[in-house]
């Protein structure tokens, strides 16, 4: 006689999207911090939170790149910079190191809100030159790793202060720019976008490709390479648990 059975086992389900946290400045136009204002933008932010990120490699030994980690406690946020990918030793280098006061008090006329949330992608950062070329898009050039708050609205520095916005489109990062540069409102123009394929992005000096995010190609090794342990990244949610379940019959 048949029995019919049904058996369970934990499994992974991933996510389309990367999770993460940030911080996010927000500039006022007096130390009353009542009228929010684009002000001078902090190149800075917005900053990913709790994620070890690869932010200089600009030369081949390994020994001298520099990953950084950010953290907010309930006075300041803190990013420091380590010497490996786990961000466990501190590095020499301490260039990247940053303190920044959170509350919007005094003289001070920002204000530093931890823990919002907004998809993150992750891009290879490459630097080309003087006659930039996409073919040199190469490990002999990637000069750091960027992330991207997908969705968030913020504001930086050129010739004018603008507000910049990223969406992910098809398995590519799209920015757009706005005159609003508070809120990314009305009609914005298309800066630029880039896929698993390097492309120009902030100057002509400045190339990207995907790394992670947006469905991008080695978010999806990443996620293969992971099935098996079902754990997350620390900062970034990369997979979800699920109970995968199937019924079949057997023989007594």
């Amino acid at each position: 006689m048949l029995s019919f059975v049904w058996s369970c086992a934990a499994c992974c389900v991933f996510e389309g999207a990367i999770a993460a946290s940030w911080a996010k400045l927000t500039n006022y136009a007096d130390s009353s911090c009542k009228t929010e204002t684009a002000g001078s933008p902090d190149s800075n932010y917005p900053m990913l939170l709790e994620t070890c990120v690869l932010s200089y490699r600009g030369t081949q030994d390994k020994t001298k790149w520099v990953y950084t980690k950010a953290s907010c406690n309930a006075t300041d946020l803190v990013r420091t910079g380590y010497q490996d990918s786990d961000c466990t030793k501190k590095a020499s280098d301490t260039s990247l190191d940053l303190t920044d006061s959170l509350p919007c008090t005094g003289n001070r006329r920002s204000l530093i809100t931890c823990g919002v949330q907004h998809d993150v992608v992750l891009a290879k950062a490459f630097l080309l030159g003087a006659n930039p070329d996409p073919s040199l898009c190469t490990d002999a050039y990637q000069v750091s790793v960027s992330a991207f708050a997908i969705g968030m609205c913020y504001a930086k520095q050129g010739s004018e202060v603008l507000g910049y916005k990223s969406v992910c489109d098809n398995q590519r990062v799209v920015t757009t720019m706005y005159n609003d540069s508070l809120t990314c409102s009305g009609k914005g123009t298309e800066f630029f976008q880039f896929g698993t394929t390097c492309a120009e992005t902030w100057n002509k000096n400045s190339y990207m490709a995907l790394n992670s995010g947006c469905g991008g190609i080695d978010q999806t090794s990443a996620q293969e390479q992971q099935a098996s342990s079902c754990t997350k990244s620390a900062g970034i949610t990369i997979v979800m648990f699920a109970m995968c379940c199937a019924s079949f019959w057997v023989h007594p």
